[in-house]
């Protein structure tokens, strides 16, 4: 059998992690959190803590978010690379580009991934708003923007999504049982 890399996205507080553990554990492979390695490779291509916490105080968490954004394509190829044969848990934020030319490297990079899966608790948007933040009791003080509102109405999502998994009155279990029908489904024997 022949293991591609199975990729998690979406919102804040999808369950991207927790179900990446599930499956990882049950097919026996390596999870890969991109939230925990991103560091590292924005360093590496010229980001600054310094001037992250200035951007932050001055144009709060959002302003932040876009400019990780700025290094975000780079971590995520850096991730697919060393990591081909992983669970991987791509934060929030992957998707939901501005810039266009960094959403096409972004969808070039996972068009031949057969295994991407959009976690949103509802095929209901305002149901889906609804329940994220229930799901995140603290979220940063100086967020004064539903970011899960943007990343979810975003088409980058969609754009780069192989499969659309709603986890509402689903366990995790029963979210990870769902899925390993799908990847099963994508596995080429060899």
């Amino acid at each position: 059998m022949t293991i591609t890399p199975i990729l998690y996205i979406g919102p804040v507080r999808a369950g991207k992690s927790t179900i990446a553990h599930l499956i990882t554990a049950r097919l026996k492979l390596p999870h890969i959190s991109l939230d925990e390695l991103r560091w590292n490779d924005y360093r590496e291509i010229g980001y600054e803590e310094n001037l992250a916490k200035q951007i932050r105080a001055q144009g709060g968490f959002l302003a932040l978010m876009f400019y990780r954004m700025l290094f975000d394509a780079y971590s995520v190829e850096r991730v697919l690379n060393d990591y081909p044969e992983a669970g991987i848990d791509f934060g929030a934020g992957i998707g939901s580009f501005e810039n266009q030319v960094q959403l096409k490297q972004i969808q070039s990079l996972f068009d031949p991934i057969p295994n991407i899966f959009l976690l949103l608790p509802s095929p209901d948007i305002d149901e889906t708003l609804q329940i994220l933040p229930q799901r995140d009791p603290n979220p940063p003080a100086d967020l004064k923007y539903d970011i899960n509102a943007h990343f979810v109405n975003h088409p980058g999502y969609c754009l780069i999504a192989k499969h659309i998994v709603y986890t509402k009155n689903k366990t995790p279990d029963q979210s990870c049982s769902e899925m390993l029908g799908l990847i099963m489904q994508c596995f080429e024997v060899l």
